[in-house]
């Protein structure tokens, strides 16, 4: 028995397409032109370091380009210009600085977001030769945008400022992207998506190089990086691992993985609350799956409940939260366990929820299924309210998000294809809804720096603030 479905035909294939493009010694794409691989699908690719024959750029090593500033190429602004800061007003400015805002994954900051939104500029990311490039996340302080996604197949990141144009591109010259979300921290961006990447903010260069083979979240605490791999290729097993700011690595835990393609997570859960790292694990080719607790400073073990988890999780106040289920095709659960030793608090059915991590909000979590946005008690499980709205879009992008809170205006954003809500976050009423001028493409992955909220729209990224 597997935790998740069997995939036995699709590692076929991978595995005999990687053979195939070895000895052809040729770049090939399996996916659709445009598009990118979901986190969940194992499909042919190119042969590492490969690069497609006459681009200018072409090599093995991973490059990096500084762009001219002011009307830089691939920065449009289809409204009006950016100011130099956004004007927050009495908005927090944190910085959406990981997946799910911060190491804990509440997706909640503490900007401002209730009135009507319109794109102020929008950034498509240059081709690099023949290679087309696409974005899939984006993170941000508070005077930088720092947006990854793929070039060509290799994974990349760029450096914005506040009005959209590129300072530096990152290209990692590999083959594999996944769509996982950068951290920065540490005086580094950090990417793990085909390899492990430290890149300095100033120059855009990697520090240093940690290997191919790796994908999956990451988080800083401030002393180290923590990070998983969910796929074992060739490089290290599925497994949670710390690493120094140089790039070392402290510890490694729960390897699997002896022999190419054999094992792959397919939830890749990972959060950091109360001094505590929380781990979920959906291994996709062999059982005992499980949710966990380890020490960050040398990875012991503190518990382990065995669990087939659905979504990716976060943490607050004593509780971990994710969606679970008791095994293939069965039924599925918004669940919340104790921090101190696993055991579930509480547990409540839910139709078609998403995998991305329950945002945590004013005593509230919040989640996105079949019958809309849908918030619950914090400590008890009981649903305070539930908003209505089009399902949404199917992406292939990885780690898609759809929900971020603003606690300063006390509202939730909602993507919904091309449109964006607001909902009041005490009692899910519609604030405002539509889609915003000048974009005409799906939306996804929402983050909130002050009273500016950046969305991914279809390959690009657009800044939205209020008029």
């Amino acid at each position: 028995m597997v935790c998740a479905g069997t995939a036995v035909n699709e590692r076929a294939r991978t595995v005999l397409a990687r053979i195939l493009l070895a000895l052809a010694g040729m770049s090939v794409s399996a996916a659709a032109a445009g598009g990118c691989r979901c986190s969940r699908e194992v499909t042919a690719d190119s042969t590492h370091r490969a690069v497609e024959v006459g681009a200018p750029d072409s090599g093995s090593a991973p490059t990096t380009d500084a762009c001219e500033s002011g009307a830089a190429p691939g920065a449009s602004s289809p409204a009006a210009p950016a100011s130099a800061q956004p004007a927050a007003g009495g908005c927090a400015q944190d910085g959406w600085t990981t997946y799910g805002h911060d190491e804990r994954r509440t997706s909640a900051s503490g900007g401002c977001c209730d009135r009507p939104l319109r794109a102020i500029w929008r950034f498509t990311p240059q081709p690099r030769g023949p290679r087309q490039a696409f974005l899939s996340h984006a993170i941000a302080s508070a005077d930088s945008v720092f947006p990854v996604g793929k070039v060509g197949q290799s994974p990349a990141a760029w450096r914005l400022d506040l009005a959209g144009a590129p300072g530096w591109v990152f290209d990692s010259r590999v083959d594999i992207h996944r769509g996982n979300w950068p951290t920065l921290g540490l005086g580094s961006l950090l990417f793990n998506d085909d390899g492990l990447y430290l890149v300095d903010l100033e120059t855009g260069k990697n520090k240093f190089d940690r290997g191919l083979d790796a994908w999956g979240q990451s988080l800083t605490d401030g002393t180290r990086f923590y990070m998983l791999n969910t796929w074992h290729v060739a490089g290290p097993p599925v497994s949670i691992a710390a690493f120094d700011q140089e790039g070392n690595e402290v510890w490694r835990k729960f390897p699997r993985g002896k022999v190419f393609g054999d094992v792959m997570d397919d939830v890749g859960g990972l959060a950091l609350d109360g001094g505590m790292l929380f781990y979920a694990v959906d291994y996709k080719f062999e059982p005992n799956c499980f949710v966990a607790a380890l020490e960050p400073a040398n990875g012991e073990v503190r518990w382990q409940q065995a669990t087939f988890p659905f979504s990716a999780l976060s943490a607050a106040q004593g509780r971990i939260h994710l969606i679970e289920t008791s095994g293939r095709l069965k039924p599925r659960s918004l669940v919340a366990r104790a921090q101190s030793d696993g055991h579930v608090i509480w547990s409540v059915p839910v139709q078609g929820p998403s995998t991305a991590a329950p945002v945590i909000a004013a005593n509230l979590v919040i989640i996105e299924t079949d019958e809309g946005v849908s918030a619950f008690d914090a400590a008890k499980g009981a649903k305070a309210w539930t908003a209505a709205h089009r399902r949404r879009s199917h992406s292939a992008v990885g780690g898609v998000t759809t929900l971020a809170a603003a606690l300063g205006s006390g509202t939730v954003v909602a993507t919904q294809a091309r449109r964006v809500a607001i909902l009041k976050l005490d009692t899910g009423a519609e604030v405002w809804s539509g889609e915003p001028s000048g974009l005409h493409a799906d939306l996804h992955s929402p983050v909130i720096v002050g009273n500016r909220v950046y969305v991914i729209a279809g390959s690009g990224l657009a800044a939205l603030e209020s008029p």
